[in-house]
């Protein structure tokens, strides 16, 4: 489930990926599939996000900092799966 902290727009697919790591979730390649997105109207949130001169991006980052220091205080501060390295 991704953190409620994070709804609307921003940083909720990024929240989920680092506590996923934290919690010891492996993360596997797939072969032979492939993913189709189709894109969807423009939201409020989104449409908010790229307005110049918004604070959104700001309390987006503060938001995530917190979100950060709670996942290390409950998880532990290194995470138990590595990010991926390309060759």
């Amino acid at each position: 489930m991704y953190d409620e902290r994070f709804s609307g727009y921003g940083k909720n697919k990024i929240s989920n990926v680092f506590q996923l790591r934290h919690m010891n979730y492996e993360f596997r390649v797939v072969g032979g599939a492939y993913l189709t997105h189709l894109p969807h109207p423009v939201s409020k949130d989104k449409a908010r996000w790229e307005k110049r001169g918004s604070k959104m991006h700001e309390d987006m980052d503060r938001l995530y900092r917190d979100f950060t220091r709670d996942v290390k205080r409950k998880f532990g501060e290194t995470p138990r799966v590595r990010l991926c390295e390309f060759m």
